[in-house]
């Protein structure tokens, strides 16, 4: 297996284990900004209610971390912030679609969640993952070196 291949998949590891991890924390996330609303449950809203959701939306952060980690580490993504800063792209490009899904979310229709596109503490709530994410992300792909090497 060739540098790349193995770097790519390395960037997958990562990047799943880094959004199990952002899914994890995302309580907080919510607490603090004082919204229900979750990334991963936008996209598991559909497929599931209640407790039967919540691995849906560890897996949706999982499989949505592998593919971001292995394009981030495919295409030479390197760092913490590099990571960062890619996953803070990502979100801008990829906010507008939560206009479309909202429309038809179960939460948004069923009064649990405000609409999440024009909702700022659901925005913040989804930047604060996204950097917590490529904080791990780039951890964990090129992990820091500390102190002076030898």
């Amino acid at each position: 297996m060739d540098e790349d291949t193995k770097r790519t998949i390395r960037g997958a590891v990562a990047g799943a284990v880094a959004g199990v991890a952002w899914k994890a924390v995302e309580p907080l996330l919510q607490r603090e900004f004082r919204t229900p609303y979750s990334d991963a449950g936008m996209l598991a809203g559909y497929a599931g209610t209640g407790r039967a959701r919540l691995p849906l939306e560890f897996a949706t952060q999982a499989v949505g971390g592998a593919t971001f980690g292995a394009a981030f580490a495919h295409f030479g993504g390197r760092g913490i912030n590099r990571a960062v800063t890619a996953a803070l792209i990502e979100n801008t490009i990829l906010w507008p679609g939560v206009a479309v899904l909202q429309r038809r979310h179960p939460d948004v229709r069923a009064g649990r969640w405000r609409k999440p596109f024009a909702d700022t503490r659901a925005l913040r709530v989804s930047y604060a993952g996204h950097a917590i994410f490529g904080v791990l992300l780039g951890a964990l792909l090129d992990p820091p070196r500390i102190g002076r090497g030898r």
